[in-house]
């Protein structure tokens, strides 16, 4: 992963990143702090030789002397000893979990052991430690009792057999390394190997005894006995905070590129042409109130209670209206960006003599892709430019369009002059900017939507253009209902919006097809609510250094890539300002349009 691409992550992730470090912290604080304290008794037994030959255990060789006290250590460890502290104590649990609050360590080089024992209460820690030591005493005293000097012959029988057994089964694993039973062989191999060095670790021990005869239990003694401890154990609050910090920062960004990764959320215009094929002629970054990235992605899993909920509640944000003055700026200049290119269209109708408005259908293939709220924000961003516009909800089921103008939907609109019952300029409502009107969907009834499929509608069409540059209709849902198709049929040019968030090529691709089945021209794609960071030319720092220099040259004009390779970069009246030839393999696709 490049670092921009990981420091855009942890930037965009950063609210999540900091409440997971928050929560792992605190829970740690609350941990340790209300954690019992704990108290530890020490035991120190010291470990004397009485043989004429050594005189201390210090002057052992080093190996000879870590396989003693390792032996001790895992003595006073064993669960024979433990067992019998427990029954003695009446502790109620297991050997193992005992063993968990013991320490055995030697004391640097010396011939002492300390037996440290953590417990809740002071004087059973105190009293455990004593115990463990006199238990491990005890034990040696009756080994003592016991220990036979035939031993070690017994031990030498037992490696000449384990070493018997090995050289056996090594002999018959090499024999059947090709043959279908080398897997048995080679477990028996392996066994017999653990078994043979094992029997070697044993004589070793008995020899280790049989060198150093008097290392018996009446050389192992209590040296100092335990005290009652007066102080509980520091809590190390500083350590474990440190600790906590740095595994929470480590997963928290493991989680944040996990979310990032396992984001299906379409990433940039480029993905959108390479799938579709077709032009994007705008991109629109994410305004309106919603739920957060990871919320997202758990809503988009099949989460019981928790994914119904969250989208739930993102319906609910996103059925919030962003008035045009409420825009962020970026998101303003994006609309600017798409306006460019129906600025180019409208252009070249008038350069080719063409009479009438532009009329474009602007759809989706989904409900809440956003076509309304582009429809309302394109619209006052081509009224600002000078062009005469004109809004119609086309959406005669669910219209929203007045909710962005703060128009009532009561009175005259689309159905009423469909049925004859009012006149356009009736219908035709003024709003707060001085070249934009809309005409809203009307009384809605179970027969209008076949007035759309009427030549009535089409007349209307051909008169719209009277006054007006541009007439942008609002349709439902192509995938929705069969009023999109049947706009789209009447219209011809249609602007297809995508939401970024939900992506899906299947619904995108049965939409296109039927809007070529009905004889409509797909003018390009608008792609909505799309991650800011992916919109912002400043923060492609991906890109290779001269696609980049290329895009932020052109990123404030509009750019028009065409389908023969020439690109023209356009100011936002429409008027060229360059043209150069190889625009389409400069920028990785051979008819794109960047805006």
């Amino acid at each position: 992963m490049e670092f921009w691409n990981l420091y855009r992550i942890l930037r965009k992730r950063l609210w999540m990143i900091l409440f997971l470090v928050v929560v792992t912290i605190a829970s740690t604080v609350i941990t340790v702090v209300t954690r019992p304290p704990t108290y530890r008794a020490v035991a120190s037994v010291r470990v004397a030789i009485d043989s004429p030959s050594v005189a201390d255990v210090g002057r052992l060789d080093w190996f000879t002397a870590g396989i003693l006290f390792s032996t001790i250590q895992e003595t006073i460890l064993s669960r024979s000893i433990l067992q019998q502290v427990i029954e003695q104590n009446w502790l109620g649990t297991t050997p193992e979990e005992f063993r968990k609050a013991i320490g055995v360590n030697r004391v640097g080089s010396s011939n002492m052991l300390n037996i440290q024992v953590k417990s809740a209460d002071p004087e059973t820690a105190k009293k455990l430690a004593n115990d463990i030591a006199t238990a491990f005493i005890q034990y040696n005293q009756n080994l003592l009792n016991t220990q036979n000097a035939s031993s070690i012959s017994y031990y030498e029988e037992q490696v000449k057999m384990a070493e018997g057994n090995y050289k056996t089964a090594r002999e018959n694993f090499l024999k059947s390394i090709n043959e279908p039973n080398a897997r048995v062989a080679e477990n028996q191999f392996v066994t017999a190997q653990t078994a043979y060095q094992s029997a070697v670790d044993k004589r070793d021990a008995a020899a280790l005894l049989n060198r150093f005869p008097d290392l018996r239990p009446a050389s192992v003694a209590i040296a100092e006995p335990a005290v009652t401890p007066t102080q509980p154990e520091p809590r190390q609050l500083s350590r474990y905070l440190l600790l906590s910090l740095l595994v929470s920062l480590v997963l928290s960004i493991f989680i944040a590129v996990a979310i990032e990764y396992l984001d299906v959320s379409i990433k940039s215009p480029h993905q959108v042409t390479g799938e579709l094929g077709l032009a994007v002629v705008g991109v629109i970054p994410h305004f309106q109130r919603g739920l957060s990235g990871f919320a997202s992605v758990l809503a988009n899993l099949d989460l019981p209670v928790l994914s119904p909920f969250l989208r739930w509640r993102m319906r609910r944000l996103e059925a919030s209206i962003m008035s045009p003055e409420q825009l962020p700026l970026d998101s303003i200049e994006a609309f600017r960006k798409a306006r460019v290119s129906l600025a180019v269209s409208h252009r070249q109708r008038v350069l080719d003599g063409k009479s009438g408005p532009s009329t474009v259908l602007i759809t989706s293939s989904r409900p809440r892709d956003g076509k309304t709220t582009v429809t309302a924000h394109l619209g006052v961003s081509l009224s600002k430019a000078g062009y005469r516009v004109l809004l119609v909800d086309g959406d005669l089921r669910q219209s929203q369009l007045h909710l962005h103008f703060g128009l009532e939907p009561e009175g005259p609109g689309l159905s009423h002059v469909l049925q004859g019952e009012a006149t356009l300029d009736q219908a035709a409502r003024s709003t707060a900017y001085p070249h934009l009107s809309v005409v809203l969907s009307g009384t809605f009834n179970a027969n209008q939507p076949d007035y759309l499929d009427s030549d009535r509608f089409s007349e209307l069409l051909a008169h719209l253009g009277e006054n007006h540059d541009f007439v942008l209709v609002d349709s439902p849902a192509v995938g929705l209902f069969t009023d999109g198709a049947v706009l789209a049929s009447r219209i011809g040019h249609v602007l297809l919006v995508v939401d970024a968030t939900r992506p899906s090529s299947e619904n995108e691709f049965r939409t296109l097809a039927l809007l070529a089945d009905v004889g409509a021209v797909v003018e390009g794609i608008i792609v909505n609510k799309i991650d800011p960071d992916y919109v912002d030319p400043t923060k492609l720092h991906s890109l290779p250094r001269r696609l980049m220099d290329a895009r932020m040259a052109i990123e404030g004009h509009g750019t028009w890539i065409s389908p023969n390779g020439h690109f023209s970069m356009l100011d936002d009246s429409g008027s060229g300002l360059s043209t150069r030839g190889d625009g389409a393999r400069l920028l990785g696709h051979p008819s794109t349009k960047l805006n």
